[in-house]
């Protein structure tokens, strides 16, 4: 309820001529000194941290551990599926509004990228996360996610990759019937993290194109055997990792539950397979 103060600001927009005058004396509401005091001091605070993080994340880069990325982006009908419009009414906007749909994502793909380039001079990494979730198998048939989802998302990556910024896609998920379809991009631009989808097939259709990353998956961290872990690492390290492009990495990273020892195999099989 902290950003409920706002409703409290003058109507500027509905004022005119003199009457502007009359509005500014809205700011005189002690409730409004008291909502906007109460977010300048959550805003000192929030600073505090971000500048933290920052001076955190520039002595680990000096130390020698590299960025996994310097910058934040979405899919623009991820935006709205959500923040805006939730699961329901975005999946109904497809039906009901496609033509508002198609037009407010072009609108959400400018202000998504408003201030990606920004924080990645910031932090000095030009790699950009995009984590991917309702355009995946299951959520919309694959006629939808060439229509109402790839489109703008594709835009998206065309315009960090004019601006020399490297989109870094995690498809959360399963994504195995749209493969051809995000192949569609100039190759060696971008890099693909795959969490479900069949990253061997993967490599057959965009092998070419993207950096593969992934996918041990993190049951097998959580539960398996340093063995299993070995037996799996090298077969994705000779079979996805064949001519390289390929980062071998967890489903979706490492997972706070997962055993050291089968973290430490999976480091340990890039030394020995590569």
């Amino acid at each position: 309820g902290a950003y409920e103060v706002f409703d409290l600001l003058p109507d500027f927009a509905a004022t005119a001529e003199w009457h502007l005058i009359g509005a500014v004396s809205g700011f005189a509401d002690t409730r409004l000194h008291d909502g906007l005091r109460h977010l300048y001091e959550v805003g000192e605070k929030t600073a505090y941290v971000l500048r933290q993080t920052v001076e955190f994340t520039r002595e680990m880069k000096k130390s020698g551990y590299p960025l996994i990325a310097g910058g934040f982006c979405k899919a623009p009908y991820d935006l709205f599926a959500d923040f805006l419009r939730g699961s329901k009414g975005a999946m109904l906007d497809m039906f009901r509004n496609p033509d508002r749909l198609l037009e407010a994502m072009a609108k959400a793909r400018v202000l998504l990228l408003r201030h990606v380039e920004d924080t990645t001079k910031l932090l000095g990494c030009r790699y950009v996360f995009m984590p991917l979730h309702w355009g995946l198998d299951g959520f919309m048939s694959p006629d939808q996610f060439k229509t109402y989802y790839w489109p703008e998302l594709r835009n998206t990556m065309l315009a960090l990759m004019e601006k020399d910024l490297v989109p870094c896609l995690l498809w959360e998920g399963n994504c195995n019937s749209r493969l051809e379809i995000i192949a569609d991009i100039p190759p060696g631009k971008a890099m693909y993290c795959f969490e479900g989808t069949d990253i061997f097939r993967a490599k057959e259709v965009l092998g070419d194109t993207v950096c593969l990353r992934g996918n041990v998956p993190s049951s097998l961290l959580n539960v398996g055997t340093p063995d299993d872990v070995d037996a799996y690492c090298r077969k994705l390290i000779e079979k996805v990792g064949k001519g390289g492009g390929f980062i071998l990495d967890g489903a979706i990273g490492i997972p706070d539950e997962a055993k050291p020892e089968n973290v430490v195999a999976m480091a340990e099989s890039v030394k020995k397979y590569s």
